[in-house]
């Protein structure tokens, strides 16, 4: 049996936000308000209700860090690509330069590639120009692509980079 920690924080951090609101409830919700006697229950089973309390508290803020910790990772991960990206753009060679161009003039995005080209290899390669989903490279050398829309969104804010 494999164990997922991601679904058991997800799991466990529903169950102990509900615990936790119990339990605070229990524990610091005023006498006077309550119609029962909470004063005997609290002096019997206080610190029980007070280790449950601790115990899914830790739980959601354990929940919490993971999810903020996963949210910034991906932004990282996205403006590294970005940046690395960029870089690449700024540094391309006339042939790859003139090829974008002759595209990204009339506004298209996609393109007509040629695995026996060096170009069109060395800008797949570099993550500029991408296949579409299924695509099976099989027995075929030419086949249509795209342009890749990081690329697209860079080159639009930095035209200088194709001149």
């Amino acid at each position: 049996m494999k164990f997922d920690i991601n679904k058991f924080l997800e799991m466990s951090s529903r169950v102990a936000f509900a615990l936790c609101l119990l339990c605070g409830f229990l524990l610091w919700i005023p006498s006077y308000i309550l119609p029962f006697d909470i004063i005997s229950f609290r002096k019997n089973y206080g610190l029980v209700l007070f280790l449950v309390f601790a115990f899914s508290l830790a739980i959601i803020v354990s929940y919490v860090v993971w999810w903020l910790l996963s949210i910034i990772s991906k932004r990282y991960k996205q403006h590294k690509r970005k940046h690395k990206m960029n870089d690449i753009l700024k540094n391309l060679d006339p042939q790859d330069k003139s090829y974008l161009n002759k595209y990204l003039k009339k506004g298209q995005t996609s393109v007509y590639m040629d695995m026996t080209n060096p170009v069109h290899i060395k800008l797949k390669s570099y993550g500029v120009i991408q296949l579409p989903l299924g695509t099976n490279l099989g027995i075929l050398t030419t086949f249509s692509g795209f342009i890749s829309p990081l690329a697209v969104e860079i080159l639009n804010k930095h035209p200088e980079y194709l001149k």
